[in-house]
């Protein structure tokens, strides 16, 4: 039978409906039930790298060159079969630019595919669409573009930023003041100087709080500080 050649998107961590994948590797489904899209009967993926946008977000996915020799059915934009191999994660040199026609295939050649991280910084640093400057952040490695997003109106950027920045004393001196609670709380997460951390103690707050709590590890701390908190689930934590 022929080899097909397709696109397969999967979450980052390479599962597709709680089935693990990996590069190099053909699974079989071996079951009865014939082939039908959008059932259990076999693995899903795209003949066209555009569509696997069509089902995934392109900001919060992987997508991987697949093939078969097995026999598919396909409906529009989906294909299923019931053997596909991963071949290898789709690189730039995979794609050609000039040919890709949805807003979501271009982002993830740009962002995703691109190693330049200045040019992604100047490219999509200001783009109106908090996706967008938040998977920025998450290409990112350098400390000095990372904290340019410190004043994101968004709120999920600026806990991206966080979570991406490894200097604790900036962390804590940027963001300790962040307007929005679950940045505030994932600079505790962030933090293992328990003098930072117990800094937080007063926030307005509760669940920030209670992730202090959970953050110490001096007992005799913890109870001092926290032992007369005015909420009940703080103290519960405690």
């Amino acid at each position: 039978m022929k080899k097909t050649v397709g696109y397969k998107a999967m979450n980052m961590d390479m599962t597709c409906r709680d089935f693990q994948f990996e590069v190099g590797k053909t699974y079989k489904i071996e079951n009865d039930k014939s082939l039908n899209l959008c059932t259990d009967s076999g693995f899903h993926f795209c003949e066209k790298f555009e569509d696997v946008f069509k089902f995934y977000n392109w900001y919060n996915c992987r997508v991987f060159k697949v093939e078969t020799s097995s026999k598919i059915v396909t409906d529009g934009q989906k294909s299923i079969t019931k053997e596909i191999t991963i071949v290898g994660e789709v690189a730039r040199e995979d794609l050609k630019y000039e040919e890709l026609e949805s807003e979501s295939a271009k982002n993830y050649y740009n962002i995703i595919l691109e190693t330049d991280e200045k040019l992604i910084f100047d490219t999509f640093k200001n783009d109106s669409n908090y996706n967008v400057r938040k998977t920025v952040v998450t290409k990112l490695t350098d400390e000095n573009l990372i904290v340019a997003f410190k004043d994101d109106s968004d709120y999920d950027v600026r806990k991206t930023v966080v979570n991406k920045l490894t200097n604790e004393m900036l962390i804590f001196d940027t963001f300790k003041n962040d307007s929005n609670y679950n940045v505030r709380k994932t600079v505790v997460t962030k933090l293992t100087d328990e003098n930072l951390i117990v800094a937080f103690k007063d926030d307005s707050d509760y669940d920030v709080r209670k992730t202090v709590v959970n953050k110490l590890t001096n007992e005799m701390l913890i109870f001092d500080t926290f032992k007369n908190d005015s909420n009940y689930n703080v103290r519960k934590t405690v």
